[in-house]
């Protein structure tokens, strides 16, 4: 298996099929530094990323695996505007696989999201006071109430239900 060290951190490596890994091995209750790669296990953070800590001078430092293995096996982040987040093409934020991924632009991320269902839209996004089903209701009301009673009908400000029933906000 080709485990690759990471720039900074000899004693911590990443293989292409994303797992990690240490030089470094618990021994009683002490860390002791060995020839062999030893798997390291990841922490799923609260983004849904997977993050390994890497230990170096007495300091830690808590990286992507993602970014950590497109670095290593796709190549270095690239300079210059627009080209500067690793990509799941598979959209699954858990496959770190080095075929999985490839640098893009957030423009190109934004897209991928899209593309594979993970944009929070309409009433799946965490602020929505109204489901889509309501908001049908409010654009079948146009013409018919004011905006202040469909405001007041559905516990929303004039301004808001104004700007639904305009096209400005999410429609049905």
């Amino acid at each position: 298996m080709d485990i690759r060290a990471i720039n900074g951190y000899p004693d911590y490596g990443v293989a292409a099929d994303g797992s990690a890994y240490t030089h470094k091995k618990k021994i009683g209750n002490r860390w002791k530094i060995t020839e062999d790669w030893n798997a390291l296990a990841a922490t799923i953070h609260h983004d849904g990323y997977r993050y390994i800590t890497l230990y170096f001078a007495g300091k830690a430092r808590s990286r992507k695996v993602s970014v950590l293995v497109c670095e290593l096996f796709v190549g270095p982040k690239p300079n210059g505007p627009g080209r500067q987040e690793c990509r799941h093409k598979n959209g699954n934020r858990l496959d770190d696989r080095a075929d999985n991924l490839e640098w893009g632009s957030s423009a190109e991320n934004a897209i991928d999201r899209e593309h594979h269902g993970r944009t929070r839209r309409g009433e799946n996004n965490g602020f929505a006071k109204l489901t889509d089903a309501q908001v049908a209701e409010i654009m079948s009301l146009k013409g018919k109430l004011s905006q202040s009673q469909i405001g007041r009908r559905f516990g929303i400000s004039q301004v808001h239900a104004g700007r639904i029933l305009n096209g400005n906000r999410r429609s049905a």
